[in-house]
């Protein structure tokens, strides 16, 4: 939505559209992995254990995993990201 907008005048200001486009992707994935509305971490929290359960292959209880672990989890990867 915003690349039609933003890229003629990327161009414009002679900013190479490929380095554009690289950190205009970035920048897209890191806010889908920034709290609070990421929404990769909305995927992750749909998917993960929200109780304990029984592991059939090693037959180990699994804990559950929570918003809040799963939110430090991300923290790495966006502190990654930013660096960059």
């Amino acid at each position: 939505i915003i690349v039609p907008l933003l890229a003629p005048a990327a161009d414009k200001l002679g900013i190479d559209l490929i380095w554009f486009g690289v950190l205009l992707g970035v920048n897209m994935q890191t806010s889908f992995m920034h709290p609070p509305f990421g929404f990769a971490l909305f995927y992750l929290r749909s998917v993960a254990a929200r109780v304990p359960y029984l592991d059939r292959i090693t037959g180990k209880q699994i804990a559950p995993v929570s918003t809040g672990q799963i939110y430090w989890g991300a923290v790495p990867f966006v502190c990654i990201q930013v660096i960059m």
